[in-house]
């Protein structure tokens, strides 16, 4: 009989813990509230359920004696706001990163102006970073000024001198 009183009282206590995980469930679920207002990417929620990722691209000052000092980062595809307006020593680079979606084309657009060691300009560079889905992204609509050169493949921009 004592056997059978303990297999009743441990019947009873995993049907009791089992009600309160349930009820602990429904609580959770009815007063939870998201700490986070908007997506990751900085971007205004749009109410949409499309993946949002992001895509590197990088761009290369590949001259020895100028740097490549920032004017303006304009346009709605940067990941997390437009990013800090930095120099690019010689032989140096930059990485961006620009928002792709299936759903919608990003654009980014770089103005830099191309100064030597005493800080004179020696001339300019104007690029935009294009997304519109996972297969076409690229540099385009790339101007450059001075005795440089420039050559892009998909996500890379090269400044050489010319």
């Amino acid at each position: 009989m004592n056997t059978e009183s303990s297999v009743i009282s441990k019947r009873k206590s995993v049907g009791i813990i089992l009600v309160l995980f349930i009820l602990l469930v429904i609580v959770t679920r009815v007063f939870y509230t998201p700490l986070l207002k908007s997506p990751l990417s900085g971007q205004p929620d749009d109410g949409s359920l499309s993946i949002t990722a992001s895509q590197m691209f990088l761009l290369n000052n590949q001259t020895s004696n100028y740097w490549l000092k920032p004017i303006s980062f304009t346009g709605d595809g940067f990941e997390n706001g437009v990013p800090v307006m930095t120099t690019i020593p010689p032989e140096d680079r930059y990485r961006f990163e620009i928002l792709v979606s299936a759903r919608r084309a990003y654009y980014a657009y770089v103005n830099y102006e191309i100064i030597d060691r005493s800080g004179s300009n020696a001339g300019s560079l104007q690029a935009t970073m294009y997304t519109n889905g996972p297969f076409n992204v690229k540099f385009q609509d790339v101007t450059i000024t001075g005795p440089f050169t420039q050559n892009s493949s998909y996500t890379t921009l090269n400044v050489r001198p010319a």
